[in-house]
């Protein structure tokens, strides 16, 4: 009986055994391997105490003859007991993807695609029922025998702890998960720091660290889990000023997006203080601090974001922009109408090719006005416009970060009409200069899809 449980590429690019059948679908999928399998999960009810007890009563025949039947007596890691209670990862949900529900946590670039019987399971999950009386729960509802039941939901608990989407309450205690880069860099002795994905970390105890280097909540002794938790409540309680941080900056995000910036820089600065190593903090109220015409200030936040956190193209494209305001190079009028239109994206690009337009008649020395306005080209698939446009923004002596974009975007168009080795030369020049990390990684990628790197 497969619970209907499987691995899930998240968004796509799985292969189709990956996504598992429903619960008594069509197929039968090895979900488990190993010790890891229904008949396993039987095998460790006979244990040595029972063993030796056979011998006392029925002698050592009945003992060989139990392991014959039964097999070795083993113990999964990481198998909870029938009486365990899992609490679940408090962001933790069943999503739809291509007709799969997919149980994950946002920014996960993995998740289990869960069948019927294991999304009630993960419905029934509370925290406050044991597997055992939610099994016999799942019996009654479905008609099948609660030992079964039992031992395939044991299974699936395995699998949850392992992809930390649910843990019993001592385990919770050993392992934190954090979606914004304020945590990351965790350097307290006996923890370890793991990024899932690119918003997602982990903090663990030590003790929890696989030979592999994988984390699994269920290692360590007694003593050492004791240990390793009051270590864990200590991190939790250096950890305070970067939860108030991120707090703030949640709280700046919001005022921004009103168009409160007064006080929004307020509580962006507070953030920046509380968190002086998060570059998120020092770029928003550099940001900020531009759109307040306090162009000097920007440009220093601005500069502390990208010392921390290095060639991030909308940093430096924004540090350049505070240093053209600062020198009067370029009019704020065309700042707001580019501002505009970056924040539309290319959603409307006929709006942002108005927007854009405007703000070089006003300001025509405008590299990022230039970038954004043949992106919108390129959108439109007008791509000899495009390529005008990009050819304008690199004459203009950009900073370094919209040079590589703008020779990113150029490659880009030349691949798609064909012209593959003027292609490469351009992505060549973004490695050259790697004035932008985003740009840099782009251009790898592209080169190595098409085989031009090893």
């Amino acid at each position: 009986m497969p619970l209907g449980v499987g691995r899930y590429l998240i968004p796509t690019n799985h292969p189709p055994e990956d996504r598992t059948e429903s619960f008594c679908g069509t197929g039968r999928l090895p979900v488990y391997s190993g010790d890891t399998t229904p008949a396993a999960a039987h095998k460790e009810r006979i244990g040595p105490v029972l063993q030796i007890l056979l011998v006392l009563v029925t002698g050592a025949g009945a003992a060989a003859l139990a392991r014959i039947y039964l097999g070795p007596s083993r113990r999964s890691p990481g198998l909870p007991r029938p009486r365990a209670i899992l609490k679940k990862h408090p962001e933790a949900d069943v999503v739809r993807h291509d007709g799969d529900h997919v149980l994950s946590i946002p920014g996960q670039p993995e998740g289990l695609a869960l069948g019927p019987l294991a999304r009630r399971f993960w419905e029934l999950l509370d925290g406050s029922r044991s597997l055992r009386s939610i099994a016999w729960r799942l019996a009654g509802e479905r008609g099948l025998k609660p030992r079964v039941v039992l031992g395939e939901i044991r299974l699936l608990s395995q699998r949850l702890k392992t992809s930390l989407l649910a843990l019993e309450g001592s385990e919770w205690r050993l392992v934190h998960t954090h979606r914004l880069d304020v945590f990351a860099g965790c350097s307290d002795e006996g923890l370890v720091e793991r990024r899932l994905s690119d918003t997602l970390i982990v903090h663990a105890a030590s003790e929890l660290l696989a030979p592999g280097g994988g984390i699994e909540p269920w290692r360590g002794s007694t003593a050492a889990r004791r240990a390793a938790t009051a270590r864990m409540s200590r991190h939790l309680r250096r950890e305070k000023p970067l939860k108030a941080a991120a707090a703030l900056f949640r709280q700046g995000w919001d005022l921004c997006g009103k168009g409160d910036l007064e006080e929004a820089e307020g509580a962006y600065a507070k953030s920046a203080r509380l968190a002086p190593g998060w570059a998120n903090a020092h770029y928003q109220l550099g940001y900020v601090r531009l759109r307040l015409r306090r162009y000097d200030e920007a440009a220093r936040s601005l500069e502390k974001a990208d010392r921390i956190s290095p060639g991030y193209f909308m940093v430096r494209e924004y540090i350049d922009h505070a240093r053209r305001l600062l020198s009067g190079e370029l009019a704020w009028e065309a700042f707001r109408l580019f501002d505009v239109a970056n924040a539309a994206g290319l959603t409307d690009p006929d709006r942002t090719i108005r927007l854009a337009a405007r703000a070089l008649e006003i300001s025509p020395e405008f590299p990022s006005a230039r970038l954004i306005l043949a992106r919108a080209y390129e959108k439109k698939e007008e791509l000899d416009r495009a390529l005008g446009e990009l050819s304008r923004t690199i004459r203009m002596n950009p900073d370094k970060a919209t040079l590589c974009h703008a020779l990113f975007s150029r490659g880009s168009i030349f691949l798609a009409q064909g012209r593959a080795d003027q292609a490469m030369r351009e992505w060549e020049k973004v490695l050259e200069i790697n004035g932008s990390a985003t740009a840099t990684r782009s251009a790898l990628a592209t080169m190595a899809s098409a085989g031009w790197v090893h």
